[in-house]
């Protein structure tokens, strides 16, 4: 049994509040606070924020969905009282948007104006944040994901300007969400320690936050098919996202988030779902490459004895298999998509860095069949 217990002060992270007050204990010490939470949000929590935080000016509520570059700007622009700070309540979307108009209401700049490099991120809005999910880890990392609205293209804000100054992890607020939400976000939770334990580059520390997670993960998803979800079993998922997000702060994620990227505008899955189908592709396409490197970091998890990288990658598949459907991906819409998606995962410049297998263009290939058309590793 593994003793997890994360310290409320990381160096190099956000101040971490944990229980079911700390909402409440955020000490933010600002005049003008934009409240943004998500519009599924349950009222009760947002009258006990303005109850407790005075200083709040405005509150915004974001719609569903991934934030794109026209939601960030047109927020932007509507706001007319620049506010000191911002604190966002919400899953991982909304914390990435609130990441996003700390950027242009400091600046002013469009934000796809940072997608390429064209404005460098130099100020930015200090940001509190506390996540509803237990997936994105979001309130940890240095990291926002916009879609470019008119190219459709996602992108990543990278900076520690757009770091939380205080993050607060209540395992209450995760409660009354769909249980499918619970569990996407979760896989998504897992895949993130996956690739920073499997990243070539990884740091001590955050392989530690990995196998932590991963530890986590494997002993605490079965529960996810209770009536009720316990506290502990609460506890457990919220602190796995925490983790999941403090693992790719210190690494990245890798090859699975990176074929994510590039095929979800085509594909009818959720993000942590299509992580969690990948995942079986990605391990078999390196798996003559990891030289044992699989084997010795499930064993260090310690959930059981692990001979060999095959034994792990069958242990992983059977593991995902009882969470999801693990169908064979049907890409029957993507022969004519190929060119576009394999472009778009090539733009990832640091991937070859951490991946184990090589990338190229000739890494994944469209078997195309009579009735199906599927993505295969060679």
């Amino acid at each position: 049994m593994r003793n997890i217990h994360l310290q409320e002060k990381i160096e190099g992270s956000p101040e971490l509040l944990f229980g079911e007050a700390s909402h409440l204990e955020l000490k933010i010490p600002h005049k003008k606070v934009l409240l943004v939470a998500s519009n599924s949000i349950s009222k009760t929590w947002i009258n006990q924020l303005v109850k407790k935080y005075p200083s709040i000016t405005n509150i915004i509520y974001k719609s569903p969905g991934e934030p794109d570059s026209d939601q960030v700007n047109e927020c932007t622009s509507q706001i007319k009282q620049k506010p000191d700070a911002i604190l966002g309540i919400g899953g991982g979307s909304v914390l990435d948007f609130v990441k996003a108009i700390s950027i242009t209401l400091k600046t002013g700049h469009k934000i796809e104006k940072y997608e390429f490099g064209e404005q460098l991120i130099m100020d930015a809005i200090p940001i509190y944040l506390i996540p509803t999910t237990c997936g994105s880890g979001s309130e940890v990392t240095p990291y926002a994901v916009i879609n470019n609205s008119t190219t459709g293209r996602k992108f990543t804000l990278t900076s520690d300007l757009i770091c939380a100054s205080r993050c607060a992890i209540n395992y209450k607020l995760i409660e009354d969400l769909p249980r499918s939400v619970i569990l996407d976000t979760a896989i998504d939770a897992f895949t993130h320690c996956l690739e920073s334990a499997l990243n070539k580059d990884s740091y001590e520390l955050s392989r530690e936050f990995s196998i932590d997670g991963l530890y986590l993960a494997l002993t605490t998803f079965k529960d996810l098919n209770d009536a009720k979800l316990s506290d502990n079993t609460l506890k457990k998922l919220s602190t796995l996202g925490t983790l999941g997000g403090l693992a790719i702060s210190r690494s990245r994620t890798g090859l699975i988030h990176t074929l994510n990227v590039s095929l979800a505008p085509y594909v009818n899955a959720s993000h942590g779902k299509l992580n969690g189908l990948l995942i079986n592709y990605v391990l078999k396409f390196n798996l003559s490459f990891y030289n044992g490197y699989l084997s010795s970091l499930f064993n260090e998890v310690g959930i059981k004895k692990f001979q060999d990288d095959i034994d792990v990658a069958v242990f992983i598949h059977e593991f995902l298999s009882e969470l999801i459907d693990m169908e064979e991906i049907n890409f029957s819409n993507l022969i004519e998509k190929k060119e576009s998606i394999i472009e778009r995962m090539l733009q990832d410049n640091g991937l070859e860095k951490v991946n184990h297998g090589p990338i190229n263009k000739d890494m994944v290939y469209f078997r195309s069949e009579e009735h199906t058309s599927e993505l295969q590793s060679p």
